[in-house]
């Protein structure tokens, strides 16, 4: 997480058996600090921060958020999609234009930095 900038976003996305999965295998080991933040029906915000705490601050760092697709076939309930959808609405708009995260439970939080005093 680069001091001063929000940290580049890049989408790897295509079909099954297209490369996806190489291509950011390959990101992680040039990378000398990375994690990967798996999106799924098991997604907590806490899980993601405990995550972003582990990388040591570094300009090269990344950080690699994989979807597993949620099908419409799993056996979740209406309202636990719902809750899911927003936990991970929540994430993606603290992070990117809050620039924070904070777990309400826990009370762990963390920050990207921006390079201001």
């Amino acid at each position: 997480l680069l001091a001063g900038v929000i940290p580049k976003v890049q989408l790897i996305h295509g079909k099954a058996g297209d490369g996806k999965t190489h291509f950011i295998k390959k990101i992680i080991e040039s990378s000398t600090a990375s994690t990967v933040i798996s999106i799924n029906e098991a997604f907590t915000l806490l899980s993601a921060i405990e995550k972003l705490h582990c990388l040591p601050y570094k300009p090269d760092c990344a950080v690699h958020i994989n979807f597993l697709l949620i099908s419409t076939q799993m056996n979740m309930k209406q309202l636990e999609c719902k809750r899911l959808l927003a936990v991970i609405w929540q994430f993606f708009f603290d992070l990117f234009v809050l620039g924070y995260l904070e777990d309400q439970s826990s009370g762990l939080s963390f920050r990207l930095s921006l390079g201001l005093n």
